[in-house]
């Protein structure tokens, strides 16, 4: 899950088996809402950046027309729809693990509808407030169940060509380690500031130029 400016919020619950389910709520940049969540399976209790786990990946796009408020409701509920899926996993032989998650879903979901969600696990929600991502980190941070490992962040440098928007020398394959690179299309995720001043500048020339067509 990407932190950045278009983060709304996120949500977590923990299960008693080590397992543990996280989504988030953002922004695309054209406006769209999109939720996404996963589960995760058999970390390393004793070793979390070991990454042993198993994680499933789910993505659900909302209606243009979704208000943020109805957004933040239908992320709130999901929450709490999957939390209460958590208590049944006892009646299940088998338990809920990586490869039968959706069908042990379906077969439950019955019981997860008409439960009043007494003693699901419970669900933290934490929200990005007036875009300060500062707060939310640290908010994050002091979770029980987070994981933090302040590192240095990599140069993430826009790249169209084979050649990055500051002209850094050679390509992407020969640069240090520590400089990443993505597409103009992926501009959002770049952190160059330079490259980032020259998009923006394309990005306004050629709107003028459409404009001065039309």
């Amino acid at each position: 899950m990407v932190i950045d400016k278009n983060l709304i919020g996120l949500w977590f619950f923990g299960i008693d088996d080590g397992s543990d389910w996280m989504g988030s709520l953002s922004r695309r940049e054209d406006g769209r809402l999109v939720l996404d969540y996963r589960f995760r399976y058999g970390r390393a209790e004793d070793s979390p950046w070991l990454f042993k786990d198993k994680k499933n990946w789910y993505t659900m796009l909302l209606n243009e027309k979704t208000s943020l408020e109805r957004a933040l409701e239908i992320s709130r509920s999901l929450a709490k729809l999957l939390s209460t899926a958590a208590k049944y996993k006892h009646r299940l032989p088998q338990g809920i693990t990586a490869e039968n998650e959706t069908l042990v879903l379906k077969e439950i979901a019955d019981l997860v509808l008409n439960d009043t969600g007494e003693g699901a696990p419970t669900v933290d929600e934490i929200l990005v407030h007036d875009g300060d991502l500062d707060r939310f980190c640290k908010e994050v941070g002091a979770m029980p169940w987070a994981h933090v490992k302040v590192v240095e962040a990599p140069a993430v440098h826009i790249v169209k060509a084979g050649q990055s928007f500051c002209h850094l020398p050679g390509a992407p394959k020969d640069w240090p380690k520590e400089h990443k690179w993505v597409a103009p299309q992926d501009a959002r995720f770049a952190t160059c500031e330079i490259c980032l001043l020259v998009h923006a500048d394309r990005q306004a020339t050629r709107r003028r130029e459409e404009a001065a067509h039309n």
